[in-house]
């Protein structure tokens, strides 16, 4: 069936769906840009490079630091003018303005948008409001081609900001928390298309296993001539994985990548602690001959930035299960 809508219709159903009208995405915005009100509660025009806080009525020339004329949430327009003063409303029909404006800017930078999942599109509006994105930009580029990835690690690189200092709850809401949050939502998107690329086999093209020979269900020593990748799968996989339990340690790290980090990455993304469960497990890397990990579908209660990781067996248990000593 064909669907036949006028063009006020679309322009309606355009205007709807709009991050303009996500009161979530609007609160964003406004928590990054600087808000500063008199007694009264209106907005007055000020510098943003003024270093103060709250920073100063720009009522005369000769108050101007250097900086951009900026009022309302990071709005630079014709009000943004020496002298102005506008009400708590029109700073919002400003803010709603703004935010068309500078989505459609990400629709043209990115062809791609409209295909993008909720969270990834307003990271990327959220960065071309604060002007981080432009034609040109490796990042951008990295984006455009699909390279989520790459994308990630570029968009932080070229700017004289200290990102360490992102998560710490002084500096909640400054420039390095807003790219940082910004950059953790382009890495969950190349690990849930990274998940989405994996190869799925069909009822029909999985091979015909005997269930007499399962490995859940074998009762007698592991035969002499099997192979150990086949039975270990067979083993493993679907079954309930949980941190395992030393002397030196009672938790395990998530990570999007099955590799520890080496002081050139960072792959964490959450960490679950004994005896709680991490989840079942779907798939195994064995990257070298004595390295195995466990790429895992994580249990709801895990608290993590994606639904699923990887993690190191070295530090897993199947709990009941029992692990054959010769395998371990």
């Amino acid at each position: 069936m064909k669907i036949i809508i006028t063009e006020s219709q679309l322009r309606l159903l355009t205007e709807a769906t709009s991050l303009a009208n996500d009161e979530d995405f609007r609160d964003t915005i406004k928590s990054y840009e600087n808000e500063v009100t008199n007694s009264s509660g209106k907005h007055y025009v000020f510098d943003d490079a003024d270093p103060k806080n709250p920073k100063t009525f720009v009522s005369a020339p000769n108050k101007k630091r250097g900086g951009t004329l900026t009022i309302g949430w990071g709005h630079t327009g014709d009000e943004a003018k020496i002298g102005n003063v506008i009400t708590k409303s029109k700073a919002e029909q400003l803010l709603t303005s703004d935010i068309k404006n500078e989505e459609n800017k990400t629709k043209t930078l990115f062809p791609k948008y409209d295909t993008y999942p909720l969270y990834v599109r307003k990271a990327l509006v959220n960065s071309v409001y604060r002007g981080e994105a432009k034609k040109g930009y490796k990042w951008v580029e990295a984006i455009n081609a699909g390279n989520w990835e790459d994308a990630a690690t570029k968009y932080l690189q070229g700017w004289d900001i200290d990102f360490s200092q992102a998560k710490n709850p002084k500096y909640k809401g400054g420039v390095a928390d807003r790219m940082v949050t910004n950059q953790e939502a382009f890495k969950k998107y190349a690990q849930e298309l990274k998940t989405k690329s994996k190869p799925q086999q069909s009822s029909q093209d999985k091979p015909k296993t005997d269930k007499k020979k399962t490995y859940s269900e074998f009762s007698g020593d592991i035969p002499a001539d099997a192979d150990y990748n086949t039975w270990d799968r067979m083993y493993h996989i679907n079954k309930m994985a949980y941190p395992s339990k030393t002397r030196d340690t009672d938790y395990i790290n998530l990570r999007y990548t099955p590799e520890v980090n080496n002081g050139f990455i960072d792959n964490k993304i959450g960490m679950v602690k004994y005896p709680n469960p991490i989840g079942i497990i779907k798939d195994i890397k064995y990257p070298t001959q004595n390295d195995k990990w466990f790429y895992v579908k994580l249990d709801p209660s895990v608290d993590a930035e994606d639904d699923y990781a990887w993690v190191s067996a070295k530090y897993v248990t199947l709990g009941k299960n029992r692990i054959y000593e010769k395998w371990k």
